[in-house]
């Protein structure tokens, strides 16, 4: 395979992968979803999934037997352990490095620390069974079928618009990573000094914040006196930070069963967030 189809089936994929996920989610979820952590339509996850499985058909036909049923079992195999592992290290480094955990499969039966699960990776191994034997043939043919420059100039405009996303996206993470961590700071601090000032629970500003944010301002501006200036400042400062998380928590929508072990109830706060 050449570097020209290498990049379209790339493209190729990414964009089906996304065109089966995002009517999948919206039907799920009763709601439009544009699935995926990129602006535009396409899921790099699905792309280096069918990829790999593509690159590894020369290998498998060295080691795979002359029985048919055989070779479907084989393939069907191969394709759910490979797949498996991809998503489970792509969740793993994506938790490490935004402290979220984006899908969770904890509900599931024989899942393995909630990253995948057994359904899904024999779905998988149907997928990968599939696009070995009828539709990476199809893919080939349309790309032949593709003058070349014609193809380039697609592939060029692809590679500018997936890149310039990839970019935008990662700002988009880091500066939501970076918004979590100065709410998590900031309410930790309004504790602290709501039970010095005024002998109230740990938790409740964020148990009152989740019901109705406007209540926790009514009720930190009433008490003022007693919790000092110092406490409407950072009371101001959490309202600013809860308005400026709108922007980047298009990520919390897309997975509503993200989860940090970091932020805690503060991404169920964000997410609400977004409905008001």
């Amino acid at each position: 395979m050449s570097l020209y189809e290498l990049i379209f089936s790339f493209m190729v994929y990414g964009f089906v992968g996304w065109c089966w996920e995002t009517p999948y989610v919206s039907i799920k979820q009763r709601k439009v979803v544009n699935r995926g952590f990129l602006n535009g339509p396409f899921i790099p996850i699905y792309a280096f999934g069918a990829l790999f499985i593509i690159r590894s058909e020369a290998f498998l036909q060295l080691i795979l037997p002359s029985n048919a049923m055989l070779q479907f079992l084989l393939v069907v195999l191969y394709a759910s352990i490979m797949s498996s592992i991809l998503e489970y290290v792509t969740s793993y480094v994506l938790e490490q490095a935004f402290h979220t955990k984006w899908w969770d499969y904890s509900d599931k039966k024989f899942n393995l620390n909630g990253r995948i699960c057994l359904v899904y990776s024999i779905g998988w191994g149907f997928v990968g069974f599939s696009i070995i034997k009828w539709i990476h043939p199809v893919v080939q043919s349309l790309i032949a079928g593709i003058s070349i420059k014609i193809g380039t100039m697609v592939l060029i405009i692809y590679c500018f618009m997936f890149i310039v996303d990839v970019i935008l996206t990662l700002k988009d993470l880091i500066s939501l990573k970076i918004i979590m961590s100065d709410l998590l700071a900031l309410t930790g601090e309004l504790k602290v000094k709501l039970v010095e000032g005024i002998h109230l629970q740990k938790g409740k500003l964020v148990e009152n914040l989740e019901i109705r944010q406007v209540k926790i301002k009514e009720e930190i501006l009433y008490r003022k006196a007693q919790g000092g200036a110092a406490l409407s400042e950072k009371q101001e400062a959490l309202f600013y930070l809860l308005e400026k998380s709108k922007k980047y928590s298009r990520f919390y929508h897309i997975f509503p069963k993200a989860r940090s072990s970091k932020f805690h109830e503060l991404v169920d706060v964000v997410r609400k967030n977004i409905k008001r």
